[in-house]
């Protein structure tokens, strides 16, 4: 969705820097090397390609149901959408990389935290607390049966009343061409981001009694580390919505706005405070994982 890619790049960015944290801390150049020319052409074709099949097949879908048609969307958006997944995680990149070569490479892994984190609050809560609903309904059916909605536009409550798309979405033609696009796509991402941190971490000479040359458990403790961030920032996005929705159902149905000038922040700090903060729960994992 496009809406959420602002923050997904973000967090790509980010990633991608901390992988290969010990390859840059000896880049004399951040720009001219091999990682961050990788990150380009991966934004560029990778991420840019498959977001533009999803907008192209399923315009309403891609925009939160914002848009109906392609021909509705504004072609400065579209422009807008395409040029920050490029120019976001760039700069998350940097960011990182400024934190890498002062030896803060966990700050680098929060940066990408908090870009999960608001890629799974606006996916969940949207702005108006309706993000759920709009993600899991396909105007355009399942593969079983294409007249399920019979192209009818999302209206709010749509996901829980009629037309009800209910478990039949897991099958729905968006949710296949998720699959699809996801095995294209998270595939080399994560490929890319587990070979750069096991070759640095065998590389490393600090390291050399303590990681075999050849094991599996070094990748997949790399990548079940990379599955806690994730879903460390699930945790959190959940947790901000459900004050948000709080807000909605106690109060009043118009403080959805609430959601996100109350929840996102009260959310961030109290992780921050709890979990994220230097010498808490999740920067002991995150030496654990990644051995930095």
């Amino acid at each position: 969705m496009l809406y959420v890619d602002f923050f997904w790049v973000w967090a790509i960015g980010a990633m991608f820097a901390v992988a290969a944290a010990r390859q840059l801390k000896e880049e004399k150049d951040i720009w001219i090397n091999k990682y961050f020319v990788t990150l380009l052409i991966f934004m560029a074709l990778d991420f840019g390609g498959s977001g533009l099949v999803l907008l192209w097949t399923n315009p309403a879908w891609e925009t939160m149901q914002v848009f109906w048609m392609l021909e509705d969307i504004p072609l400065w958006f579209i422009l807008l959408w395409f040029s920050c997944n490029i120019i976001l995680p760039i700069i998350s990149y940097w960011l990182s990389i400024k934190y890498i070569k002062k030896n803060k490479i966990y700050n680098a892994m929060v940066l990408s935290i908090i870009g999960y984190f608001l890629f799974f609050f606006i996916l969940f809560y949207g702005w108006d607390g309706t993000g759920y609903q709009r993600f899991f309904y396909d105007a355009t059916g399942t593969i079983f049966n294409p007249h399920w909605n019979d192209r009818i536009p999302w209206t709010k409550g749509n996901v829980l009343s009629a037309p009800i798309m209910g478990f039949s979405w897991f099958y729905s033609n968006i949710a296949v061409t998720l699959y699809i696009l996801g095995v294209i796509f998270l595939g080399p991402h994560f490929y890319i981001c587990i070979k750069w941190a096991v070759n640095a971490i065998r590389s490393d000479q600090k390291l050399k009694d303590k990681v075999p040359s050849k094991d599996i458990k070094l990748p997949l403790s790399i990548a079940f580390g990379a599955l806690l961030t994730v879903g460390l920032a699930l945790l959190m996005a959940l947790f901000a919505g459900l004050i948000g929705w709080i807000f909605m159902l106690v109060i009043n149905d118009s403080l959805a706005i609430l959601g996100i000038i109350i929840g996102i922040p009260l959310s961030f700090v109290l992780s921050y405070l709890f979990i994220l903060k230097e010498n808490k729960i999740f920067h002991k994992v995150f030496n654990k994982f990644f051995y930095l």
